[in-house]
């Protein structure tokens, strides 16, 4: 019946092998609440809560070894979490209740956030996204993690800035064709969140592979003085580079751009907009002008989106590379020198096969003279959950 079992307000307590099962807790309240400084919670499990296994709001707190398994809402939250370390830790099957997915439910959400690292992890079979940052997250890292089986996005980067996902393998994900989660039925979307890197990782048999994520939004900016206005937040300088992006049912990459200044597209093929293509200076003037706003005068080439050097590869009925929604001006392109010619991305990025020891068993080893590897897009370093290498 209790709402929280447990408020850890101190700084410095270290928690170790103890399982945290039921609470009566409300959304977006964990049954532990851990709000004090440096805390290290190890070897614990959070399972059948009504809500959240637990929440995180302190600084410089490590999470290791924890499993977060059949919550109501979500396996963890987290906000004004800078710091956060979450190691080796398991998050599966949550949002056991059915809460709103489109708002906050699966396997976490993050939020306000500086330099959250997330290693050796397993996020899978959530019913919603499985790794979720939500509103101004800054320099975060996902590294060597297993995103599997989740009903919705892998991983969910939303309104927040720099994210580094690399090494992970991401697999399964998207099929539950969640109403309204266009351009998130993915392994990857970065959803309005600039200053991206994503590389190395292993994207394979999702509903789709890569995606943009693109509307109007605004987002607080961590640091801002009180009552600073939210400024605009779009991609732009983003580096998608050396991933394996294969076999997912709908596309391999998508750049779900729901946007009518039409800056996604390079600057020759927008005639209706004749300030299309200015000088970076000059965006940057118009923007410093008024941060909430996207300043005007955007293209393809001034938002210095990169796709370089990934492995491709499509099975018949799949597409390969899709720009622009479903329901406003949008290209399909069969191969990867179409993208090349008319957006001047995918350089020296390959299309061909891809095999695997044995999918069904996740044995994702590839043959020694395998393309993908010699191209540099496997990922580096061990996954749990997964067998890796070579055989």
């Amino acid at each position: 019946m209790r709402a929280v079992t447990w408020h850890l307000a101190g700084d410095h307590v270290q928690l170790r092998g103890l399982r945290f099962r039921y609470a009566a807790n409300h959304a977006q309240q964990g049954a532990l609440e851990v709000t004090g400084k440096e805390a290290l919670v190890q070897d614990c499990i959070f399972e059948r809560t009504n809500a959240a296994g637990a929440t995180f709001s302190g600084a410089g707190i490590t999470v290791e070894r924890c499993t977060f398994q059949d919550n109501g809402q979500l396996g963890f939250s987290a906000s004004w979490a800078d710091g956060l370390h979450l190691s080796g830790c398991v998050v599966r099957h949550n949002n056991s209740k059915g809460f709103d997915r489109g708002w906050e439910a699966g396997g976490d959400k993050i939020c306000l956030s500086r330099a959250v690292l997330i290693e050796g992890c397993q996020f899978c079979e959530n019913r919603g996204t499985g790794l979720w940052f939500d509103i101004a997250n800054d320099g975060c890292e996902v590294r060597n993690c297993l995103i599997a089986d989740n009903e919705d996005a892998g991983i969910f980067f939303e309104i927040s800035f720099a994210l580094n996902a690399h090494d992970n393998v991401i697999i399964g994900n998207g099929l539950n064709d969640s109403p309204g989660a266009w351009g998130a039925s993915c392994a990857i979307a970065l959803s309005s969140s600039p200053g991206c890197t994503i590389e190395r990782n292993l994207m394979l048999g999702n509903k789709e592979g890569f995606n943009f994520r693109e509307q109007a939004r605004t987002t607080p900016r961590l640091g801002a003085p009180k009552g600073t206005a939210e400024e605009a937040v779009w991609n732009h300088d983003q580096q998608i580079r050396s991933n394996i992006i294969a076999y997912n049912r709908d596309a391999q990459t998508w750049g779900w751009f729901d946007i009518d200044d039409g800056r996604h597209w390079p600057a020759r093929v927008q005639e209706h907009r004749p300030d299309a293509g200015a000088a970076g200076a000059d965006i940057a003037k118009a923007y410093r002008a008024d941060a909430t706003k996207v300043p005007p005068g955007l293209s393809l080439e001034t938002l210095k989106i990169a796709f370089s050097g990934n492995y491709y590869a499509v099975l018949p009925g799949q597409q390969l590379f899709c720009w622009g929604t479903a329901w406003k001006k949008n290209r399909r392109y069969a191969g990867l020198d179409q993208v090349r010619d008319e957006l001047a991305l995918e350089q020296g990025s390959v299309q061909g096969e891809f095999q695997v020891a044995d999918f069904a068993r996740r044995d994702l080893r590839v043959a020694k003279d395998s393309a993908a590897l010699r191209l540099g897009c496997y990922p580096h370093g061990e996954v749990p959950g997964v067998v890796l290498g070579t055989r």
